[in-house]
């Protein structure tokens, strides 16, 4: 498991997600709108990790790396379905709910994001892009 923030028991409630979590959610996701990719900073699955860590305090996946070829060495090891499974629950994409992991398919492979509703967010080279439910392909309940 990754590392975890400091906090008081009371700033997260029974689900796991701290008592305030859309709107740092929101703040969160507005701040990266325009942030360009960069591996290891602002690629799909730190984008996906930093906004469950907003969520309940911790940071999911402490893997680093800051490249295109550590990415994929890391990814051969265990894919980002494998390590998301071994985490979390698995949940049918048309049942996630706003803060859930979740993964589309792009032309350079599977992606992380983070469900918004009714859209998800996902780190791009431009900033954020933004896909429906209906092009996701699994998603996770945090």
């Amino acid at each position: 498991m990754g590392r975890r923030i400091e906090f008081q028991e009371s700033e997260l409630r029974p689900n796991g997600r701290v008592a305030n979590w859309e709107t740092r959610l929101s703040d969160f996701v507005q701040s990266k709108s325009d942030t360009p990719f960069e591996w290891g900073q602002h690629d799909c699955a730190s984008f996906a990790m930093k906004a469950i860590e907003i969520l309940t305090l911790e940071y999911p996946i402490d893997l680093e790396w800051d490249s295109a070829f550590q990415a994929k060495r890391l990814l051969d090891e265990k894919s980002l379905i494998n390590r998301a499974d071994e985490i979390w629950t698995s949940v049918d994409v048309s049942l996630c709910k706003r803060g859930d992991l979740v993964a589309t398919m792009t032309p350079d492979g599977v992606a992380l994001g983070i469900f918004l509703s009714p859209t998800a967010a996902f780190a791009s080279e431009v900033g954020l892009a933004y896909r429906g439910r209906h092009e996701l392909i699994q998603a996770w309940s945090i």
